[in-house]
């Protein structure tokens, strides 16, 4: 399926006043799933968004309710670097480790803050 570009209006109304604006919107073909994923090949570069789950020396655990992986990425005195709750959107090689699938030299953009109270926790994947 491919990318599609949409205009999306929006209407800001406050007491008497409006205002209308057009915003360009691309919509992905694909929405891919950390369950999605697991079934790549290794050494494929993958992005998806996800929501830190858990931390660990040297990267983080993502989640995005349908499956969990690990984020090696030991660059924690960059203050982008994501906390427990944060939801971003990764890019980087599905690769494994003692059989737990991760993503290796990730790209990291933060997307929001997320209620913690509201993260569903998964185990990790195990390499088939």
């Amino acid at each position: 399926m491919e990318d599609t570009i949409v205009t999306m209006t929006v209407t800001i109304v406050k007491a008497d006043a409006s205002v209308t604006k057009d915003f360009l919107v691309t919509v992905f073909g694909e929405v891919v799933t950390l369950e999605d994923i697991i079934y790549y090949d290794l050494d494929t570069i993958v992005s998806f968004t996800g929501v830190v789950s858990n931390t660990f020396r040297g990267g983080y655990f993502l989640t995005d309710g349908t499956n969990a992986i690990a984020v090696f990425n030991k660059d924690v005195s960059n203050p982008l670097y994501p906390s427990i709750g944060d939801e971003v959107s990764v890019e980087g090689t599905l690769s494994n480790y003692y059989s737990l699938f991760q993503i290796k030299n990730p790209r990291v953009e933060p997307a929001t803050t997320t209620d913690r109270a509201a993260i569903k926790y998964w185990s990790p994947v195990i390499a088939k």
